[in-house]
Parts: C-alpha cells; structure tokens; sequence
C-alpha cells in the first residue's frame, strides 16, 4: 500500500487525509501545533463547503448533530444602510465553531484509519511515496510586506434583536471587497469581524469603527469570549512546498474567495484535487 505523507492538519490537509483514505492509501498527518489551536475564521459554512464536506462523508445532519446554526438568509447592509436579503436553500449555510469542525474531519479521517500527530513538524526524514504540503501560508513578514488581506474576528456573547437565522453582512466603504460580519452560532454566541482587502495595518481601527458603527446598533452587552484576532488570508501566488516535491494545497497555494475572504471550501477542495492529482 502506498503511503502519504500530509503536511498540516487545518481543513485542506483533513481533506487530503480523508480524501486519500477513501482512495485506499496508507496516511500519516504531521502538524506542528496543537489540536487545540483554533484559527481565525467566520464559522461560515457556504453552499460550496457543505457540498464538499458531503463528499467527504461529513453530512448536514451530522453537521446539526454536531451543533452547526443552520442559516436561512444574508442580509447585506450598503455604506447607505439599505438592505439587501438572500435567500439560502435549506440544508446549503451553516456557521459552526471552527474548533468543531476540525474535531469532525479529525474524526472522520482517523475512523477511515489514518494516523494524525499533533505537536509534530515536518522533518526531511519523514519519506512516503507521496507528500501533500497543507501547512498554510507560513509567510506573515511577505504578506505584510505586499499588504495582503487580512482579517480580524471575534466571538462574543450579546444581547441583541437580531433574527437568529441570517448572517449580517456589513459593507461600509463604497465600491471595495472589505466588509464587516455578524454571523450567529449556537449557544448564543456571535462571529464578528472584519475583512479587507488592503489594509492590514489599519485593522484595529477599522473593526472598534465596526463596533460604534454598526454593532452596538444591534447589540448590547457584549462580553469577549474570544478577544479579537487577526490572521492573513491565502489570497497570493502561494509559497515552495515544504517538503521537496510536494503538492501544495490551501493557503499553502494561494487558495482563497478574493471578493469575500472564504477560504474554507477553497482549502477541503484543493486537499481532494492533490489527491487526485497524486492518483493520476
């Protein structure tokens, strides 16, 4: 049986794994961190990234079973402050802890039999047949350095009137891809953030305007349950492979939404499509 060796343990390299598992490989997953570590994210579940988790046996009713907020609407506000709605198919928009997610692909990958070790970086001695490079983008001076786009979220605790069944949309600049989000999960809670699109050193500013601007318009007392963090976005050419060789896959390979920020589906898709790529 042919091995393959998975670099990174976020969402494109469970995709791998269980990608390649389903193909009848052997598979080792290697990541540097925790399985602890939570990424900043949106815990926005597209149509795309429900498809694609389907495909990986990760279904909407364990996606429910598991605690996902299953969404009916998204509601865009202007710079304006006029509305606009769209409407989700039922079973298609989810928002699920990030942290969730990853515990159900882990999951998924280690009852199809592949081995995951945590705590564990990349070394020139590990040799498989195959090397799949899932370790993110790794390059925070470049992408700082060309002004990238970054984003900043937090999730809060919060009164608010505001249906539970949308995601809030924000757009508060004309004519530009940044905008702010609410997005309701369960227990609660609330993703809030902001994405722009070049403008990684004005962040901070531009998420308290977010806060004065539009949020406390909908909600009071809000409590931290995480303080807000920033992470860059895979939105560039993509970096070398770690391992020589190597398919790269994610934000490993540049692989994100440009006029959104989503990089979820991106990344599970581009794990199956190094799988195959692998196959061929």
């Amino acid at each position: 049986m042919k091995q393959v060796l998975i670099i990174g343990a976020g969402p494109a390299g469970m995709a791998a794994a269980i990608s390649a598992k389903q193909r009848g490989f052997d598979v080792i997953v290697v990541e540097r961190e925790s399985a602890e570590k939570e990424k900043v994210c949106g815990d926005g579940l597209t149509k795309k990234s429900v498809s694609v988790l389907n495909s990986l046996g990760v279904t909407p009713m364990m996606l429910r079973q598991a605690g996902a907020h299953e969404i009916k609407s998204s509601i865009h506000e202007k710079a304006d402050h006029t509305k606009q709605v769209i409407l989700h198919n039922p079973g298609t928009c989810f928002t699920l802890r990030r942290c969730r997610l990853m515990e159900l692909l882990r999951e998924r990958a280690a009852n199809l039999g592949a081995t995951i070790r945590y705590n564990t970086p990349y070394a020139e001695s590990m040799a498989a047949d195959h090397v799949i490079d899932a370790a993110g983008c790794r390059c925070a001076p470049f992408c700082l350095s060309r002004k990238l786009p970054v984003g900043l979220s937090a999730i809060i605790k919060a009164k608010t009137n505001m249906p539970l069944e949308s995601l809030y949309f924000f757009h508060h600049k004309e004519n530009d891809n940044g905008y702010c989000w609410a997005f309701p999960l369960s227990d609660g809670l609330w993703n809030i953030g902001i994405w722009e699109e070049k403008n990684p050193e004005g962040m901070k500013s531009a998420f308290d305007q977010f806060l004065h601007h539009y949020l406390y318009r909908y909600c009071t007392e809000v409590e931290y349950v995480r303080k807000p963090t920033g992470a860059f976005l895979g939105t560039y050419q993509g970096r070398a492979p770690i391992a020589p060789g190597a398919v790269l896959c994610g934000d490993a390979a540049g692989l994100c939404d440009i006029g959104s920020g989503e990089g979820i589906s991106y990344a599970m898709a581009s794990g199956i499509e190094a799988v195959k790529s692998i196959v061929l």
